[in-house]
């Protein structure tokens, strides 16, 4: 008989408010203004429908805030309400934890998107939009790489933690593509009157832009090309030029080649330019300093074959000097060894290749009023050297001490 007065209670309220909102109570108070539906009773509960995950599942086209109980998600069944772009959300002691973005790998057209593995996850889902429903099934895998994008362009994509509980909330996951790499700068050749300009290939692009100006419109377009010839110049002169990578999705930024042509005293390969031969394109370098001040030439009595004065020869003749004579510390030796400035192409200069730096000692600079050794064997017991302080060359016994000046041909 009290439940049919509720009731009767019930009807008679709905319909007196007009259907605005519904108390149901024992009290016949009246329900808050801001409820669709008030509830009030202090030994009961509210109890939404029941039913297992598959069954919630299976509930087609669910509405924004639909509530069920789960009586199989966690240890004890769980609350779940719905929420469309997350899926269902489960209130439960599972603690369905999102997975934390990890740090993605991005390149020109693709993306692998990574994010940290979560301790007790049954799996995860990844999508490009914020959906858990049409999002794909990516397993335990907790990496996806996705191929096909436009390059230089920022992505969002979601990934979603799930457990036999329940789904956790989205975690973002943004990462743009990388531009199109600009070419790195290669080694120049420089001549007297002439430059060649050389860059790196850059992976992905379809060819290059050159110019003698920052300017992309107006470059010349090279192809596939990563060098680029240019005649007409003034010796001694530094110039700057533009080279861009190109594909087809954009241009890359600009890339600054700097290089002068030759002269003597040019700070080039390592050290300094002393000597330009007829092609004006190759010569010898010297080593900015002085290696040692009192080296022998050594193997006194001893014929080291095939040395020879010329211009060209250094190379050579420090080569047969070191084979020849085991002795350390020798002046051959000590240019033969020596690594500098990222060269190891050293050599003790043939008596006209030091004749030539004697010329240019000025230009050069750090040399001594003193004499200097030679990689020309004279006989046996003599070698070439010259002296710095008057220009004369000429033969000394191989015991004797001298100055040392390495250099090397370009």
């Amino acid at each position: 008989m009290k439940y049919l007065l509720l009731l009767f209670s019930l009807l008679f309220r709905l319909a007196g408010a007009g259907a605005q909102n519904v108390g149901i109570n024992a009290d016949n108070s009246d329900p808050h203004p801001s409820a669709g539906l008030d509830v009030k009773f202090e030994n009961k509960g509210f109890l939404p429908p029941r039913m297992s995950l598959q069954q919630r599942d299976a509930i087609a086209s669910p509405a924004d805030g639909l509530m069920v109980f789960c009586t199989n998600s966690g240890t004890n069944g769980a609350l779940c309400i719905f929420y469309s772009g997350i899926g269902w959300i489960t209130f439960s002691l599972c603690n369905a934890i999102a997975p934390v973005a990890g740090t993605h790998i991005p390149e020109a057209n693709q993306i692998t998107w990574n994010w940290n593995a979560v301790t007790g996850a049954a799996g995860y889902k990844w999508n490009t939009i914020n959906d858990y429903n049409s999002a794909t099934e990516m397993g335990i895998e907790s990496t996806k790489t996705e191929t096909g994008l436009p390059c230089n362009t920022a992505y969002t994509r979601f990934v979603w933690s799930y457990f036999s509980c329940g789904t956790s909330a989205p975690s973002t996951l943004v990462q743009s593509t990388e531009a199109l790499p600009a070419p790195i700068a290669g080694i120049n050749v420089p001549a007297i009157t002439e430059l060649k300009w050389n860059w790196n290939p850059v992976t992905g692009a379809t060819g290059y832009k050159w110019n003698t100006t920052d300017d992309y419109n107006s470059a010349t377009d090279m192809g596939t090309e990563t060098s680029k010839t240019e005649t007409g110049l003034t010796g001694g002169n530094t110039y700057t030029r533009y080279v861009w990578s190109y594909n087809a999705c954009g241009v890359s930024v600009k890339t600054t080649l700097s290089q002068s042509t030759l002269y003597i005293g040019l700070s080039y390969q390592g050290g300094i330019v002393f000597y330009i031969d007829d092609t004006e394109q190759h010569g010898l370098i010297a080593a900015p300093s002085d290696h040692w001040d009192d080296a022998q030439w050594g193997c006194s009595g001893t014929t080291i074959v095939g040395t020879s004065t010329a211009i060209g020869s250094g190379q050579t003749n420090t080569t047969a000097i070191v084979n020849g004579c085991n002795t350390a510390r020798i002046a051959a030796r000590i240019c033969n060894d020596l690594v500098l400035n990222g060269y190891s192409d050293w050599f003790l200069p043939s008596n006209d290749e030091l004749n030539q730096l004697y010329l240019q000692k000025s230009v050069v600079g750090g040399f001594f009023n003193y004499y200097y050794w030679s990689s020309s064997e004279y006989n046996a017991g003599n070698a070439w050297g010259q002296d710095f302080s008057n220009s004369i060359q000429n033969p000394a016994s191989k015991t004797n001490a001298y100055y040392v000046r390495a250099v090397r041909a370009f």
